[in-house]
């Protein structure tokens, strides 16, 4: 039994008691004050009972956190704002309030006694996280004593299900390395074609006319618009159409579930090196494919980054992959929160409790599936689903134990496109999975040393 519930019970024991003293004072002396003041006490427990009632409603309370945008390691401050409204003195006020990762299942909880006083106070508690994620705070109950300690009222509640829809959220951003070179190669083996062109910027196919302006110097003679220049009585300039280059993929694998602080650990090591070379390729201009496998529908997610707008909702939906069970009401992307505190120069668990059963229902021994298997991995989901497409340079960062399996698949894939393995989870040799001599590179990381990892990955595809 909780210490709030054996003091209660302990104030309820005291009054009984001197109810009962009372009563043989009563009874003894035959007094009326003594009858005045024995039924007197006997009425106040009711009294109080009302009072609590009406107070109860003048009360309320909401989490706030007062920066959505939180960095590893760094801690951040939760807000418990508690509005009191009564003129009288109120008790004790119990709040509980849980928070989670938004891919796990697992709630962690925490609770905060306080003597509200009247008018706006905020209590203030710290967190911080060693992965990137998006953590939630949901307000659980808060129950409102009386003077006396007899009686509690839980708010909000039979309204409950309202309290606990304004959830409040903390993105935990991953930290981005910078590139020193691109990591896209030229790849002459590979003839993309596209009939979509991009309306940002022109290019140099003469079947689509992007805009037409006035003449600079420099520009070519035979990109005068001739019949425009006359009719205006200045040159005019014409500017050809980009196709959209959507040849590069990076295909991100998170594994299976994370079980403990290593998996955490390769988990996020992927998600800053998808997000590291995603920027790079967003700041060189390189339209690119972005997709990894959804944790809880376990489906592909893929999205089209083609400028910085892009890339920060991606990120946001990396971040949001997974969501278990979630009952917040967003108010804002975090796409769009992100991109404010990466503009202003800040660059930089998923826990899920699960019970592997041992046997099965008639006693026997459950088969246990290897890990990486045949269809387990998001190469395999991603190619069931986009097989047609063709690529001049795919980047597959994995954090599974066994990534034998989805790096033989991805050499049949391929098509001719540069491909580039970086494994976290598992090391494999070039020998072990029949790596080609050109064509394929092959990288083992390490998450303690992720920046130098990069590095010598963008030094090697430039070189």
């Amino acid at each position: 039994m909780e210490s709030v519930g054996i003091a209660m019970l302990i104030n309820k024991l005291a009054y009984m008691i001197m109810l009962f003293f009372l009563w043989l004072v009563m009874e003894m002396y035959l007094f009326r004050f003594t009858a005045v003041v024995f039924y007197a006490m006997l009425a106040f427990p009711l009294l109080l009972w009302l009072l609590l009632q009406l107070q109860a409603r003048r009360i309320r309370v909401r989490l706030e956190l007062p920066e959505r945008l939180a960095e590893k390691n760094r801690p951040f401050r939760l807000q418990v704002c508690v509005n009191n409204d009564n003129r009288l003195p109120v008790g004790r006020l119990k709040i509980r309030f849980m928070y989670r990762s938004i891919q796990s299942e697992k709630w962690k909880r925490k609770k905060l006694m306080i003597v509200p006083v009247r008018g706006e106070r905020r209590y203030s508690f710290e967190f911080s996280s060693e992965y990137s994620a998006c953590l939630e705070f949901v307000l659980q109950s808060a129950r409102v004593f009386d003077l006396l300690g007899l009686f509690s009222v839980r708010r909000p509640g039979r309204q409950e299900r309202k309290l606990q829809q304004e959830a409040a959220e903390v993105i935990v951003m991953p930290r981005l390395y910078e590139l020193d070179a691109s990591p896209v190669r030229a790849n002459p083996y590979v003839l993309v074609e596209s009939d979509e062109y991009s309306a940002a910027a022109c290019g140099d196919d003469p079947s689509e006319l992007f805009a037409i302006r006035e003449y600079r110097e420099g520009d070519r003679l035979n990109r005068i618009h001739w019949k425009t220049s006359a009719r205006t009585d200045q040159l005019m300039v014409k500017e050809f159409g980009l196709p959209v280059d959507r040849s590069v993929l990076l295909l991100a694998d998170f594994g299976n579930e994370a079980q403990n602080r290593d998996e955490l650990c390769l988990r996020d090591a992927v998600r800053e090196t998808v997000l590291s070379l995603s920027m790079r390729l967003t700041e060189d201009g390189q339209f690119h494919l972005l997709a990894w496998r959804d944790g809880s529908s376990g489906k592909t997610e893929r999205l089209e980054v083609s400028g910085i707008e892009e890339f920060y909702e991606a990120a946001g939906r990396m971040l949001q992959s997974g969501r278990r069970g979630s009952c917040a009401r967003r108010k804002e992307s975090i796409g769009k929160a992100w991109k404010k505190t990466l503009r202003t120069g800040s660059r930089g668990r998923k826990e899920r409790r699960t019970q592997n059963a041992l046997f099965e229902k008639d006693g026997r021994a459950k088969k246990s599936r290897p890990e990486g298997g045949s269809g387990d991995h998001a190469a395999a989901l991603y190619f069931s689903e986009y097989a047609r497409e063709q690529y001049t340079n795919i980047f597959y960062v994995t954090a599974e134990k066994n990534p034998l399996a989805a790096a033989q698949l991805l050499l049949e894939s391929r098509k001719s496109a540069w491909l580039s393995l970086i494994c976290f989870g598992g090391h494999l040799s070039a020998g072990e999975i029949g790596l080609p001599p050109a064509g394929a590179k092959l990288y083992n990381l390490s998450p303690d040393a992720l920046q130098q990892g990069l590095a010598r990955v963008a030094y090697q595809l430039e070189t």
